[in-house]
């Protein structure tokens, strides 16, 4: 399932932050060929708050991935341009397709600009933040292509690994499933004090089953109505967006930052071994 080679010390190996996934229902839908968006949200001097501590657009758009060998597989993804705020206050996941994950403090104000790219309407749900009610990307406030919609709010949750994701009524499945989905990392002076695992020994890994058919393309909702009421399984484990990902490690302790972002499946994680892990 997923293939870390264990150089790791099994000894306070790992420490972690969990965000569980929602069950996510919708109707079929298919990537189709890219929509051109203009640039409805352009940065100047003037939209800089000096009472805002972080301020990002965030584009949904189409793409196109080497999964396998073969034909390239369609995906969707959310593209990040940092406004205001640390240079890694957002990092993408190297070689992935999805969202790249953002970094804030708990007591942060941030804002954050979300452009609609994509053929549907979609918004952005911020998955176990507490937010005001329309900042939290309820389907009523979804976009239309083309469109726009800017979200600001304080930080109030403590440290902790959370996610985005769409949230437009009978979308939200499948527009997650096909890619747009990212961590969103809160940090606070409490996690600080306890000197967990920092940079390159601080791994996220977002665990998720996919189905593809034969030309590498992503299958949804091939069950009928039963995969659409309880959700369904892919015959494919991808980790941080990637088939047979492979992390290659020191002998030092390690986060883990683990997120089930699967329609339903439910993991049990373990060396191959069943060694111990903390």
């Amino acid at each position: 399932m997923v293939n870390l080679q264990r150089k790791i010390s099994r000894r306070d190996f790992l420490k972690y932050s969990a965000a569980g996934s929602a069950l996510l229902f919708s109707t079929t839908t298919g990537v189709r060929p890219l929509f051109s968006l203009a640039d409805t949200m352009k940065s100047t001097p003037e939209n800089h708050d000096k009472h805002v501590d972080f301020e990002m657009i965030l584009k949904a758009d189409f793409d196109e991935v080497a999964l396998f060998p073969g034909q390239m597989t369609k995906v969707l993804r959310y593209r990040a341009e940092l406004i205001k705020g640390n240079a890694d206050a957002v990092k993408q996941i190297e070689g992935s397709y999805l969202g790249p994950i953002i970094n804030v403090r708990k007591g942060h104000r941030i804002r954050i600009h979300f452009q609609n790219g994509i053929h549907e309407k979609s918004i952005v749900h911020w998955h176990g933040l507490h937010v005001p009610e329309e900042m939290d990307g309820q389907p009523r406030y979804a976009v239309e292509p083309g469109s726009s919609y800017s979200y600001e709010f304080t930080v109030k949750n403590h440290a902790g690994t959370y996610w985005y994701h769409p949230h437009p009524h009978r979308l939200t499945g499948p527009q997650t499933y096909f890619g747009l989905a990212g961590l969103l990392i809160v940090s606070d002076d409490a996690s600080d004090a306890l000197e967990l695992p920092t940079g390159l020994h601080d791994i996220p890994l977002v665990i998720q089953d996919r189905m593809f058919d034969n030309n590498n393309q992503l299958l949804y909702l091939t069950g009928g109505m039963m995969s659409r009421m309880t959700g369904f399984h892919g015959d494919r484990i991808l980790v941080n967006g990637k088939s047979d990902n492979e992390t290659v490690v020191s002998p030092n302790p390690y986060r883990l930052r683990l997120l089930n972002g699967s329609n339903a499946r439910i993991y049990k994680l373990a060396w191959d071994d069943n060694a111990p892990l903390t």
